[in-house]
């Protein structure tokens, strides 16, 4: 006798037996109770996947927040660092032009000194 593959249908019967499965098998009466059950589980399953991708989501969007936060912070004060850094080297020519001016002073003053002792 074949072995019966897929198992009885929604008729009540099994492929190639036609009505005469009854008298070959026993169709289990509980079958038709778990395949409701298994399809909730699974629904219930896919429920808590929801759930739990959601709340994952969620995690994500307040880290991705508090990165922007971090970034607009960070950018600001690398503008504060970079407007600094130009007011550095603004005071930096401004003292090496007055060191030029008091090094000339000086030169000038050696030289009338060299020839007023002459």
């Amino acid at each position: 006798m074949n072995e019966v593959v897929d198992g009885w249908n929604e008729k009540g019967r099994i492929f190639g037996f036609g009505e005469a499965a009854h008298s070959y098998y026993d169709r289990p009466k509980y079958e038709e109770k778990n395949g409701k059950k298994s399809q909730k589980d699974y629904i219930k399953g896919l429920e808590t996947q929801v759930v739990e991708l959601a709340a994952k989501n969620d995690d994500q969007k307040k880290e991705l927040n508090q990165t922007k936060q971090e970034l607009d912070q960070t950018k600001q004060e690398s503008g504060e660092t970079k407007q600094g850094l130009v007011e550095t080297q603004t005071n930096l020519v401004r003292t090496q032009q007055v060191l030029l001016e008091t090094k000339r002073t000086l030169i000038e003053t050696i030289e009338s000194f060299m020839t007023f002792k002459q």
